[in-house]
């Protein structure tokens, strides 16, 4: 039983981990979209 739910926690976390890293990814996509979207509408130089 014990083993189980230790298989269970580590896909758990393994999952966990892969949705953070994919998270990350794209919250730095938005960002950089972001600013090609300032830097489009109010001009490079802001």
């Amino acid at each position: 039983m014990s083993s189980e739910v230790a298989l269970h926690t580590l896909t758990n976390t393994a999952t966990l981990r892969e949705l953070t890293e994919a998270n990350t990814s794209l919250t730095s996509r938005v960002s950089e979209l972001a600013t090609e979207i300032r830097a489009h509408v109010c001009g490079s130089d802001v």
